[in-house]
């Protein structure tokens, strides 16, 4: 039975629980799932193409043995075994990075019999994401 995996707001969602995805702030370790691309103004455009940025650079690290590929098995292995994850960053409830994290995850639960792992059903669903 699987899991769940929530996107929340580390402002607001105090729960000890909660995978930090974000940059280095206010005393937080960046997480290896960090988004390094920076928006250049607040607007809804400028959020989309640092999240586009995102997606390609995650694609790109699923690839290879990288911490964010290890982070994000590690997570996805936790929703698989039943647990509730909380990806923590500063946009929620706005959509981010974190919702491209969730995404991967989610493809992977919508596909397994067509996926004898984990990796082959990120990458394949993942991939659809980034034709543009």
């Amino acid at each position: 039975m699987y899991g769940a995996l929530e996107v929340v707001n580390v402002r607001h969602c105090l729960r000890a629980d909660v995978v930090y995805c974000g940059r280095a702030a206010n005393g937080r370790t960046a997480s290896p799932l960090a988004n390094n691309f920076r928006m250049r103004d607040r607007s809804d455009e400028a959020r989309e193409e640092a999240i586009e940025k995102f997606k390609r650079w995650f694609w790109q690290e699923l690839h290879r043995d990288s911490p964010a590929r290890r982070e994000f098995l590690r997570i996805a292995a936790r929703v698989k075994a039943g647990d509730t994850v909380r990806l923590g960053c500063w946009c929620a409830p706005l959509h981010c990075h974190c919702h491209a994290i969730a995404a991967a995850e989610h493809s992977y639960k919508a596909y397994p019999e067509k996926f004898p792992n984990i990796e082959g059903a990120v990458m394949t669903v993942f991939q659809s994401s980034l034709v543009t």
